[in-house]
């Protein structure tokens, strides 16, 4: 379960990008980045740009709509992709620059200072699975679009119109993902982006076979949690 988070606040610039989405403009949510460097006054936390010392970037990033205003970004890491022991202190959450997607900015920052945990991959048979979860309010706008960066996502399965199969018995469009026991979103293509498609027209069974009701069979892509 992850601990509530102290002292996380928008800095300058991730004020500006609220503004944005607000507006109705896209954004990409790029990665979570910890580090284990101090700062005290919270009036610093603002004006950041970047963490004073990151040791650990996160960019295998899932969201969850909580409600119409507000999204859940969720990453998390474990002792395979740890080098060497270290404070979880520092916490900063990047987006894509919007106009330049060569670049980034840091959308928020927080600090737990004293209260920081001491992460360690060198203990043996000690497995280490950390979740940190941001709740971001993104107010009440029917235009806000939240795109998560996908790219470097593992267990991603592409599919094509002609990869969904016809059941004429259940009349319905099937796809067979060949794994078992795994949590799956299914995503849409579109001129916009990547969308949710509605749970309601989808089926989604225990061996992750997807059946689709009621929509046209489409391009898009399965994510396995």
């Amino acid at each position: 379960m992850a601990e509530e988070y102290v002292g996380y606040v928008l800095t300058t610039a991730g004020r500006d990008i609220m503004a944005r989405i607000i507006a109705g403009e896209v954004v990409t949510f790029k990665r979570i980045a910890i580090g284990d460097g101090f700062e005290y006054d919270l009036n610093n936390f603002i004006t950041k740009t970047a963490l004073i010392n990151e040791v650990l970037s996160i960019e295998k990033l899932k969201m969850s709509i909580l409600n119409s205003n507000m999204v859940e970004i969720i990453g998390a890491f474990t002792e395979t992709e740890i080098d060497a022991s270290f404070w979880d202190r520092e916490r900063g959450l990047y987006v894509v620059d919007p106009d330049d997607e060569t670049k980034e900015i840091l959308f928020a920052y927080g600090n737990l200072n004293d209260k920081a945990e001491y992460i360690t991959p060198h203990i043996d048979n000690r497995k280490i699975l950390k979740e940190i979860n941001l709740k971001i309010s993104v107010g009440e706008s029917s235009n806000v679009r939240i795109y998560i960066n996908y790219n470097d996502v593992l267990n991603t399965f592409e599919f094509t119109v002609d990869d969904w199969k016809y059941d004429e018995k259940t009349e319905t469009y099937v796809i067979n993902t060949g794994q078992i026991g795994y949590g799956v979103n299914v995503f849409k293509k579109s001129t916009l982006g990547r969308i949710t498609v509605e749970f309601v027209d989808i089926i989604v069974d225990e061996a992750n076979v997807i059946s689709l009701h009621t929509l046209d069979a489409f391009e898009g892509y399965l994510i396995f949690a």
